[in-house]
């Protein structure tokens, strides 16, 4: 309820974590329509209890962002605090390949997502995802 209220009554375009938000799927879909990104952030996600699991180790194919990502979400994946998980955007996304089994392609268009989201100049902005782009197809900056 706090997702829809902050995206539909004050017009957020952002929406930090918003993990709640997959076990409504009507209500999901609506944010989907509204167009608004979620900024997932796995490690954290695990270590402040957003999401929970019963098993011994974390089951991370069933991760939240797996029925955001199938619901066709905005997302983008983050380090949240990094210092306080002890983790970094690289070791997020090394998660997301390694234990969520995404693929390098979709790896690269949640990075793409973020500069979409991202405050900046539009210049800017552009400039960035074209090295993203570019660093996609040859390896390289």
């Amino acid at each position: 309820e706090n997702v829809r209220h902050a995206v539909f009554d004050f017009g957020a375009h952002r929406v930090g974590h918003g993990y709640a938000m997959t076990r409504d799927a009507p209500g999901l879909a609506e944010i989907v329509r509204e167009g608004a990104h979620f900024e997932v952030c796995p490690t954290s996600s695990l270590e402040t209890g957003a999401w929970s699991f019963s098993e011994a180790a974390p089951p991370w194919p069933q991760h939240p962002l797996a029925a955001m990502l199938a619901a066709g979400a905005k997302v983008s994946i983050n380090s949240d605090d990094p210092t306080v998980f002890d983790t970094s955007l690289t070791a997020e996304l090394l998660l997301c390949l390694r234990e969520m089994k995404l693929t390098r392609e979709q790896v690269v268009q949640l990075t793409l997502s973020a500069v979409d989201a991202a405050f900046g100049d539009d210049e800017e902005l552009t400039r960035i995802r074209r090295r993203i782009e570019h660093f996609a197809t040859n390896g390289r900056a």
